[in-house]
């Protein structure tokens, strides 16, 4: 269910990510490598807003949307969003 929901909305930004992962010869699953250097930072920012958009929009839209939020709601929203991302299987590396 949870990845029926994240292919729905985030079907781009999960792409876009893969489709940068493998231009440095990664597969969409594989651990960045040490060498790495921010190269994919953009996409793999824009998945995990998505997704945490798809799983906590209330969270979501007070960390990314409110402008007016204060630090405080910002940092506590951010701790439930990585809560949410925690067990998301297009987040998760194996190996490098």
């Amino acid at each position: 269910m949870q990845n029926d929901l994240i292919h729905k909305k985030c079907d781009e930004a999960l792409a876009a990510r893969d489709n940068c992962k493998s231009r440095f010869g990664l597969s969409p699953r594989q651990c960045y490598p040490e060498r790495y250097q921010n190269q994919c930072d953009r996409e793999e920012f824009e998945l995990k807003k998505c997704i945490s958009f798809a799983l906590c929009f209330k969270e979501a839209s007070i960390l990314y949307d409110n402008k007016n939020a204060s630090r405080a709601a910002k940092l506590k929203a951010n701790k439930r969003i990585q809560k949410c991302l925690k067990n998301v299987e297009f987040l998760k590396c194996q190996g490098s």
